[in-house]
């Protein structure tokens, strides 16, 4: 195949992979737009922005009362049992200003990163690992075929940053026409 040729088939794939992702980003915006005009989300507009107000401005102040008066707490404990313990830990950030949208999108993964995905103690986990009697190997598959090459890292590089060390990576693949993502795969 002489470098022509190459070339061409490399456009014909990147192309094809641009018209796939002009095509998923049609049809998500789609389904995002039937999703805020219909009658449930108008009908529900005002629930969504009470919680979001209770949420983010009137929940914080309540909380930072209820820490200045501990005295309250047993009493706040009798109506919402558990709320002492939910007081203890760091407050839960603010939902971002476009959060609605990609909750929409998201679902409640964001709400759930911004809740818990919070600094670890890694030492703490690495020895806990440690004193495990049963330590399977985990297998990562990863197919790649023609991969953007900083996407590419990024995958591998995640899987390689893991805190359980008994792992394997299985790159898969598909008969890509890029040399760098060969170069990539042997690199690792």
């Amino acid at each position: 195949m002489d470098e022509i040729e190459f070339l061409h088939k490399l456009l014909d794939n990147r192309t094809i992979e641009r018209d796939d992702l002009a095509h998923q980003l049609t049809t998500r915006s789609a389904q995002l737009d039937e999703i805020l005009n219909s009658t449930s989300w108008r009908i529900t507009k005002g629930v969504r922005q009470l919680s979001t107000t209770l949420r983010n401005d009137v929940a914080p102040r309540v909380v930072e009362e209820l820490r200045q008066r501990p005295r309250l707490l047993p009493l706040v404990d009798r109506l919402r049992p558990g709320i002492s313990e939910r007081l203890a830990a760091p407050p839960t950030p603010p939902l971002h200003a476009d959060a609605e949208r990609l909750e929409i999108v998201n679902g409640p993964y964001l709400e759930w990163v911004q809740r818990f995905d919070t600094d670890i103690d890694e030492a703490a986990i690495r020895s806990y690992l440690a004193t495990l009697k049963h330590q399977p190997i985990i297998s990562v598959i990863l197919p790649t075929y023609n991969s953007p090459i900083v996407y590419l890292r990024e995958a591998i590089e995640s899987v390689r940053s893991q805190i359980y060390a008994n792992w394997q990576l299985c790159i898969v693949d598909d008969g890509s026409i890029t040399p760098e993502v060969h170069e990539v795969i042997n690199e690792y």
